[in-house]
């Protein structure tokens, strides 16, 4: 499972538990892709190991890349008989980084202070203002519920395109006019604005958009 899931939205906890006894019910084994796991936590105000180890996941990987870190993600492996393949693993997929511990220290700080939740609680917050700033105009609409830091606004094509002249993001559905937009823990309020006015002009531009009443 991903938590978040790749659509921005969240498991509860007791979704999670849910999930995993099901798992475990049927002899599999959970495990949690977190790359994103502290957006997860911090929009649910809860811990980690709430949203991973004490919902029974079997091994989680908690990943650091997208909340500031440099390379670094760590494997966390709950289930003890599952020790030793896991260290095998590593190595046969070239996952063991050469001077692994200085990428790791970098987890010191992170997990200090709850550091890691400042930064995601940052990313989530200018994904919450991206939101609120393009929802106040007609012409645009939301895919899923804007629950961490990632949106799927659906757009006109034209208006994805102009923007895609001064902003990098994906066009998540070219199909359904869906693109993808992700805040980082370093967005700016700044730059939040600057888009919600550049998609307030395309739109209007394009005749697609107006205030909403």
């Amino acid at each position: 499972m991903t938590q978040p899931t790749e659509l921005g939205t969240v498991y509860s906890p007791q979704e999670l538990r849910e999930l995993c006894l099901l798992a475990h019910e049927r002899e599999m084994r959970v495990h949690i892709d977190g790359a994103r796991l502290a957006n997860a936590a911090a929009a649910l105000d809860t811990s980690l190991a709430a949203v991973s180890r004490e919902c029974g996941a079997d091994a989680v990987s908690f990943g650091g890349t997208k909340n500031g870190l440099m390379g670094g993600e760590v494997v966390l492996v709950f289930e003890s008989s599952l020790f030793d393949k896991a260290r095998r693993i590593r190595k046969q997929s070239m996952q063991l980084a050469s001077k692994m511990r200085f990428l790791a220290a970098q987890f010191i700080a992170y997990l200090d202070a709850e550091l890691w939740r400042q930064t995601a609680s940052t990313a989530n917050r200018m994904a919450a203002r991206l939101y609120e700033g393009v929802s106040r105009e007609t012409g645009v609409a939301f895919e899923y519920p804007v629950e961490t830091n990632m949106l799927f606004p659906r757009l006109p094509l034209e208006v994805i395109t102009e923007l895609q002249q001064q902003y990098s993001f994906y066009t998540w559905d070219a199909s359904r006019s869906v693109a993808r937009w992700v805040t980082s823990f370093d967005t700016e309020d700044e730059e939040v604005d600057g888009l919600v006015a550049a998609t307030t002009m395309a739109l209007r531009t394009a005749g697609k958009g107006s205030p909403r009443t």
